[in-house]
């Protein structure tokens, strides 16, 4: 507890840096975002061409 009080390790940078604990929240918005458009547009992110199945 000493150590994670005084800002060691990961879990204690996510409990005293404010910017680590936003950039987190972010990043797992940012990636809810992602999937949620994928389920919706997959075609926009994957490509796939019949022909080179066929060779």
């Amino acid at each position: 507890m000493e150590k994670m009080n005084k800002g060691e390790g990961t879990l204690g940078q996510l409990v005293n840096n404010d910017s680590l604990y936003h950039n987190l929240n972010s990043t797992a918005r940012d990636l809810d975002s992602f999937i949620s458009d994928f389920k919706q547009n997959p075609r926009k992110y994957l490509k796939v061409s019949l022909i080179s199945f066929g060779k």
